[in-house]
């Protein structure tokens, strides 16, 4: 099971400069993976991909 916890002030920008380009895309690609294990999840995180720019940025914890 896969939930989704908020991280307030963290937006998408300031992911990558955290933890860099190389390491978002791998978590990228473990973020999909699980997610897509989980397809309500997916359903419910999918209309908010493009607009990680502007609101909070979830993260994936299992």
């Amino acid at each position: 099971m896969v939930r989704l916890v908020r991280h307030p002030g963290i937006g998408a920008v300031g992911v990558i400069r955290r933890v860099g380009v190389a390491h978002l895309f791998a978590y990228g690609i473990a973020s999909a993976t699980a997610l897509t294990a989980d397809n309500a999840v997916a359903r419910r995180v999918g209309p908010l991909l493009p607009y990680l720019e502007v609101k909070p940025t979830y993260v994936a914890m299992v």
